[in-house]
């Protein structure tokens, strides 16, 4: 009985550590966030210049990439005024010079035309591995809408990789009750 306990108590802590980690992936507000989906480039995604669909992922076999001046944009996806946002992505490449970033831009508008203000990431330095990028952010007290931005300003050199988009909404639950231990076997 007392192995029982204790599977019983192990399996409850596995639960707690899992859910809020398949929720967040389950909640993600961004299209296609491992860039896999789609031929001879990913959905929901827009290039401009210089820009690639790489055979390398960090959780698949897809990324996306730029090799100087130019971006890659998101399609736009819904979001609340005021309301905190985790936002992460990874990356992995070769930097020279110039400027890469990503930015997470805010829009006033459902269409995503009337522009409010942007965060910026910016990727300086060699990553030979996948490193994870990630921050938790404030939405504008006028949002409905966001896109991401990876961008490559006019002079930037380099071969950046950035894959596995994930934003989602940060909401407070109650609180799960507490079991003691006497109520679970007794």
């Amino acid at each position: 009985m007392g192995h029982l306990k204790i599977g019983l108590i192990i399996f409850m802590l596995f639960l707690c550590l899992i859910i809020p980690i398949a929720n967040a992936e389950n909640n993600n507000l961004i299209l296609n966030p491992s860039l896999e989906q789609g031929i001879g480039s990913p959905d929901h995604w827009f290039a401009g210049a210089n820009t690639y669909w790489s055979n390398e992922g960090h959780s698949g076999i897809h990324s996306i990439g730029l090799t100087g001046e130019g971006d890659w944009r998101s399609k736009a996806f819904n979001v609340s005024g005021n309301a905190q946002y985790h936002f992460e992505f990874w990356v992995k490449g070769v930097y020279y010079s110039g400027e890469f970033y990503v930015y997470v831009r805010w829009f006033s508008d459902p269409d995503a035309s009337s522009f409010i203000s942007q965060v910026p990431f910016r990727i300086m330095g060699n990553y030979s591995n996948w490193v994870c990028v990630n921050d938790t952010l404030t939405a504008p007290a006028n949002a409905m809408t966001c896109d991401i931005f990876f961008r490559a300003e006019p002079g930037a050199s380099g071969d950046i990789l950035v894959d596995d988009f994930l934003m989602y909404e940060m909401v407070e639950e109650d609180p799960a009750p507490i079991l003691w231990f006497n109520q679970l076997f007794y």
